[in-house]
C-alpha cells in the first residue's frame, strides 16, 4: 500500500496506523527515515485498536457464544486451540477434510469456525455434509464446529485458549496479540502474507509458509497436526507472546504511546490552527 500510494502519500501531514513500536518497531524506523518511500510524512501507531463493542455480532453472550463459554470453562488452561480461517475466503471442501483430520490427530480439544461459503453468501450445506457422519463424529469427540460469527477477544481472552491457528488477517493478530496467544498462521490472501512475517518476526508464532495460500493446494492432516503440536508445545513462543501483550496494553492504555501520540498532535494542531 505504502509503494503504491507513494505520490498521494507525500502530499499528508501524516499516517496513522493500528501497530505499536514494540510489534514493528524496525517498520516504523524505515518509513519514518525515508527508507521506504521518499518525502514520506511521519507515521504514527495509534494502536493496537480493538473492535467497539457496537461491532461484535453476538455482544458475548448472545447466539452461540454462550455454550461456547460454557465449554471452555470445562477446559484446562491453555490446553484448547482456536481455529479460524476469517469470514472472507471460503475453505475448499478437500481442505476441509485435511483439516479435520489434522485437528484430530493433534492431540488437543480445539474450536474450530468453519466458514464453507464466502460472508456475503447463505450457507446452506452442514459440515457433516463435506466430512461424512464417521469423520464428523470424531470431529465432536475432541472439539466443536461453528458456522456463526463469534465474539473472537473474547475466545482469545478465555484461559482455556492456548493457541490460534489464523489466516493472519490484521484484525486477528492485534487482538490476538493483546490476548497473548500463540499463533499458528496460514495465510489466505491479501497482506497476511506480510502479516504473517510480522508474526514470525516479532517472535509470536509460526508462519507455515511452505503451505503457500490457503487457495492454492491442500495440506495434508499430518502436516496440520505438526504444525500445531509445535505452536502449541514451544515455550519460547509463549514467553514472547506474554511479553508483547503486556507492550500492547501499556500501548493503548492510559498514559500509553496511543495516548501520547495524539494528544501530542492535537496540541500541534491546535497551534497550527491559531497561527492559520
Amino acid at each position: 500500500m505504502m509503494m503504491e500510494d507513494s505520490l498521494k502519500l507525500t502530499k499528508l501531514d501524516g499516517v496513522f496506523i493500528n501497530s505499536f513500536e514494540e510489534l514493528e518497531g524496525e517498520a516504523l524506523a524505515a518509513l519514518n527515515e525515508g527508507k521506504v518511500v521518499r518525502g514520506m510524512p511521519p507515521v504514527y501507531a495509534i494502536g493496537p485498536l480493538m473492535t467497539c463493542e457496537f461491532e461484535n455480532v453476538d455482544q458475548g453472550q448472545k447466539g452461540c457464544m454462550s455454550w461456547i463459554l460454557e465449554w471452555l470453562n470445562e477446559r484446562a488452561e491453555g490446553s484448547v486451540v482456536y481455529v479460524s480461517l476469517g469470514s472472507r475466503t471460503e475453505t475448499r471442501r478437500e481442505q476441509i477434510k485435511d483439516m479435520a483430520l489434522g485437528l484430530i490427530e493433534c492431540g488437543y480439544s480445539f474450536l474450530w469456525v468453519v466458514k464453507l461459503k464466502r460472508v456475503d453468501r447463505e450457507e446452506d450445506e452442514g459440515l457433516e455434509d463435506v466430512l461424512g457422519s464417521e469423520l464428523m463424529g470424531k470431529v465432536r469427540e475432541r472439539g466443536v464446529v461453528v458456522k456463526e460469527f463469534v465474539d473472537q477477544m473474547k475466545i482469545l481472552g478465555h484461559p482455556a485458549v492456548g493457541g490460534f491457528v489464523t489466516h493472519g488477517g490484521w484484525n486477528s493478530i492485534t487482538e490476538n496479540i493483546r490476548e497473548g496467544v500463540n499463533i499458528l498462521t496460514w495465510p489466505q490472501g491479501g497482506d497476511q502474507k506480510i502479516n504473517a512475517e510480522v508474526v514470525r518476526m516479532s517472535g509470536v508464532g509460526i508462519w507455515a509458509e511452505e503451505w503457500g495460500w490457503g487457495t492454492q493446494k491442500v495440506v495434508e492432516g499430518k502436516e496440520i497436526a505438526k504444525r500445531i503440536k509445535e505452536m502449541m508445545s514451544n515455550e519460547s513462543l509463549r514467553v514472547k507472546a506474554g511479553e508483547m501483550k503486556e507492550a500492547a496494553r501499556k500501548a493503548c492504555g492510559v498514559g500509553g504511546s496511543c495516548e501520547v501520540i495524539v494528544k501530542r498532535l492535537i496540541e500541534e494542531w491546535k497551534r497550527n490552527a491559531q497561527v492559520n
